[in-house]
């Protein structure tokens, strides 16, 4: 059996279709199959238009807050990343050749802690 090429269906396309379901009687497998879809795509279609009608406090996102933290989660990486570029950066342009000295809690062959001083070219 082929595998099909992912779809993608509008707002729209995926209203129309849980409205079919609601207002038909038929079965979520008979209107999949006279739409040409999966039933479980059908099926989490018309449960997140449930949840989209009426939220619960708490409960699962809606598809608006759902949106929002898809969002807010591209735009913390963004800045994260700008954060991290502008800290590389001006921590070299602030001393290109300077030796930083760190400390470094290794342990022994017996276990003992040893504290070394490791020196560093940044």
């Amino acid at each position: 059996m082929t595998q099909r090429p992912r779809r993608t269906f509008t707002t729209e396309q995926k209203a129309e279709a849980v409205k079919i379901v609601q207002q038909s009687g038929k079965s979520v497998n008979q209107v999949a199959r006279e739409l040409d879809l999966t039933p479980s795509a059908l099926r989490k279609w018309i449960k997140q238009a449930q949840i989209d009608q009426h939220p619960i406090p708490g409960g699962p996102l809606t598809s608006a807050e759902r949106q929002e933290l898809n969002q807010l989660r591209r735009d913390l990486k963004r800045v994260q990343m700008e954060r991290d570029f502008l800290k590389n950066h001006l921590h070299a342009s602030a001393c290109p050749n300077r030796l930083e000295t760190q400390k470094d809690l290794t342990g022994d062959e017996d276990g003992t802690p040893i504290l070394v001083e490791l020196q560093l070219l940044l």
